[in-house]
C-alpha cells in the first residue's frame, strides 16, 4: 500500500500541465459517476464553502475554470489522491490507461462541475466507492488539504458572481 502511494506521488510530480488536466478528467469520468456521488451527497460537511459546491447550478457546473485555476486545481486534487492509501491505486491505474494515448487533448481547461465533484468526494469523512473493479473505503481528508483545494475554486466562483 505504501509503495502505491510513493508510485502515485512520483507520477503526479512528473506530469506536465496537459497530462495533469487529462488525468484528472479521466479520473473524474470514472470516479464521479452517479452511483458514487449519490453516496457522497449524503455526507454532511459542516463547512459552508463545501456545502456551496453541492448546490452549484447546472449552468455553473458547465462553466470552465480559467487555465491557471484548472491546472492548480488538477494538481492539488491529484496530489491529495496520490497521498491517500485508498485513492493512490486510482491515480496509478488511470495514468496507465492514458499515458500512451495519442488522443490526449492538448488543453488545460476543466469544467467547474468536475472539480467540484472531486473536491466533494475528497472531502467526505468516510465513504465506500467503486472504481472499475475496486471497492475503495475512503477515509477522512484533513481540513488544511481541503482548504488548499477549495481556494482556487472559490476564487473562480467569487469572480463570476
Amino acid at each position: 500500500m505504501q509503495n502505491e502511494v510513493v508510485n502515485a506521488i512520483d507520477i503526479v510530480d512528473h506530469l506536465s500541465d496537459v497530462q495533469a488536466v487529462s488525468l484528472i478528467k479521466h479520473i473524474g469520468r470514472n470516479l464521479t459517476g452517479k452511483e458514487n456521488m449519490e453516496k457522497v451527497r449524503i455526507v454532511e460537511f459542516g463547512d459552508a464553502d463545501l456545502e456551496s459546491l453541492k448546490t452549484l447550478t447546472l449552468e455553473m457546473k458547465k462553466e470552465n475554470l480559467d487555465s491557471e485555476s484548472s491546472k492548480a486545481s488538477a494538481r492539488l486534487i491529484l496530489r491529495a489522491m496520490a497521498e491517500s492509501p485508498e485513492l493512490s491505486p486510482v491515480v496509478i491505474d488511470s495514468w496507465e490507461e492514458i499515458k500512451n494515448d495519442d488522443k490526449l487533448v492538448v488543453e488545460t481547461i476543466i469544467a467547474l462541475g468536475l472539480i467540484a465533484n472531486l473536491t466533494i468526494l475528497l472531502s467526505t469523512t468516510k465513504v465506500k466507492l467503486k472504481y472499475k473493479g475496486l471497492e475503495i473505503d475512503k477515509g477522512e481528508a484533513s481540513v488544511p488539504l481541503i482548504r488548499a483545494i477549495l481556494n482556487p475554486i472559490l476564487a473562480f466562483i467569487h469572480k463570476r458572481n
